[in-house]
Formats: C-alpha cells, structure tokens, sequence
C-alpha cells in the first residue's frame, strides 16, 4: 500500500532487513517485526515516512564481525 496508493502509515511487516535496520538506527540493536512497530509506535500516522527517511539518511548497520589476520602459508 505504501508504494502503490501512497500511504505514510503502512510499514512493511515480513521483511527481513527493515526491523533490524529500523532497530539499529533508533536503539543501536536488531529487533524483529513487533519491536519495530513498538519502536514506531510514537510516530503513527507516519511510521512509513519514518522507515524511509532512516534508509534515505544513508545510515547502515554494522555490516561484518571482527577481521582476522591474514594467515602467512608461506614456506620459510
């Protein structure tokens, strides 16, 4: 609905990207489904308006764990 009539208040439930980005930018940790609407829940009316401003602000989640070094399989 909110693509195709313009709705503000439709956010897409069932994603599986949107909760945790949604999470990240507004608690800095990933929530499922429910604690998304909760976490829109201030801003009803709008909450699809909301959801599209945090992914037009460019803000990503942390996208990898910590790096390991780099094993040496040179023979010495």
């Amino acid at each position: 609905m909110q693509r195709s009539h313009g709705d503000p208040d439709s956010p897409s439930v069932g994603d599986f990207h949107l909760p945790a980005l949604v999470g990240w930018a507004l608690i800095g940790a990933p929530v499922d489904d429910d604690g998304m609407l909760e976490l829109l829940a201030p801003w009803t009316g709008n909450r699809q308006r909301v959801m599209r401003l945090i992914e037009a602000s460019g803000f990503a989640k942390p996208r990898f764990g910590p790096r390991f070094t780099i094993p040496d399989h040179r023979s010495r």
